[in-house]
Formats: C-alpha cells, sequence, structure tokens
C-alpha cells in the first residue's frame, strides 16, 4: 500500500513571488502468503527440504514515512529577477 499527500502554498507579492510545496509519503509492505516452494533453479541451504521452514505472514511488516518541505522564491529586480 501506499499513499503520497502534498500541496502547495503561495504567497503572492509585486516582487516576491514564494511557493513552498509539503507533502508526505507513506508505504506498508506486507506478505500475507502462507507458503511456497523454492524455485528447482535455487540451490537451498539443505538439499533435502524444499520448503519454507515458516510462514510468510510471520516475516515482520516494512513501514516508511516520508516527510517533505521544497520552497521556491523569486524576486523581481528592475530589469531582471533572480
Amino acid at each position: 500500500m501506499f499513499v503520497n499527500a502534498n500541496t502547495t502554498f503561495s504567497v503572492p507579492s509585486d516582487k516576491v513571488e514564494n511557493s513552498l510545496l509539503v507533502g508526505l509519503d507513506y508505504q506498508i509492505d506486507k506478505n500475507f502468503w502462507r507458503w511456497t516452494t523454492l524455485l528447482i533453479s535455487c540451490f537451498p541451504l539443505y538439499p533435502e527440504t524444499f520448503n519454507r521452514p515458516r510462514k510468510y505472514s510471520e516475516v515482520p511488516a516494512s513501514k516508511e514515512l516520508s516527510f517533505y518541505v521544497e520552497e521556491s522564491v523569486k524576486v523581481a529586480f528592475r530589469f531582471s529577477s533572480l
């Protein structure tokens, strides 16, 4: 599951343009499989076993949370802008 949310704020002015981008990313990765067999081309640690010793659902979920802020400022001078 992946969630991405962002918004933009701006302050208009005669000589300065300012915009602020604020965002949030959240990602969770969880495997709900019960069992699986290894591929024949992969060599297991013990050749006499071809099944995974535990269920994939016993592996903990991976969760990531990111937050970001980006600012852009444009200043107008007499004949050009910076």
